[in-house]
């Protein structure tokens, strides 16, 4: 955790905790590793498409993510679904937020994979073009991007990519390494209580 997310505080019990999926929950990037097409240390940006890579390497990159079966196929980040139910046990309400690439197979995909890896939150998925536009007291996302744009709440850099380097985190949102990092700060929360 950054040195200037350790004051910050988060409120659980009955607020809402909004959690993105690629990168947070499944294994987008790892997808493309095993696929060849490219390596961990090239993922050095937010968005693949920022790497800088051939428009030829972009091109089967793409024609991968919107391939049938693409999201529905991508494995779970390790302990994800375990930090999400035991995330919804301590008292947030969950809802799982993300923004699909403008192509039909990929909302299905999404929704798809949530039923078979969390099927506790198959009726809590939000799928939207623009995430900004939710509102939530929490949101869990590995865009410092989307975080900036999202301007409602206590805001979460989950950082599931270790080759991803960030400029500048700013001071309003909290940075972790891991689900397990993430969930150790918050069960101490719940033991200390609100302040």
């Amino acid at each position: 955790m950054s040195p200037s997310s350790r004051s910050q505080k988060i409120t659980p019990l009955s607020r809402v905790l909004l959690v993105d999926m690629d990168g947070v929950l499944c294994a987008y990037n790892e997808k493309l590793i095993a696929a060849g097409l490219v390596r961990p240390e090239e993922l050095t940006h937010e968005r693949w498409e920022d790497c800088g890579f051939s428009p030829q390497r972009e091109e089967a990159i793409r024609k991968l993510v919107y391939s049938d079966g693409f999201f529905e196929s991508l494995d779970p980040i390790p302990a994800s679904p375990e930090s999400l139910e035991a995330l919804l046990s301590s008292g947030w309400d969950v809802y799982v937020c993300s923004r699909p690439p403008m192509n039909p197979r990929a909302w299905g995909g999404k929704y798809l994979w949530i039923q078979r890896h969390c099927p506790f939150l198959s009726g809590r998925v939000i799928l939207t073009s623009c995430k900004a536009l939710v509102k939530g007291h929490a949101f869990i996302d590995d865009s410092l991007q989307s975080l900036m744009e999202w301007q409602n709440g206590t805001k979460i850099l989950l950082q599931t990519n270790r080759h991803l380097a960030y400029d500048r985190i700013p001071k309003d949102i909290l940075h972790f390494r891991g689900w397990s990092e993430l969930l150790h700060h918050l069960n101490n929360f719940f033991k200390e209580g609100p302040r």
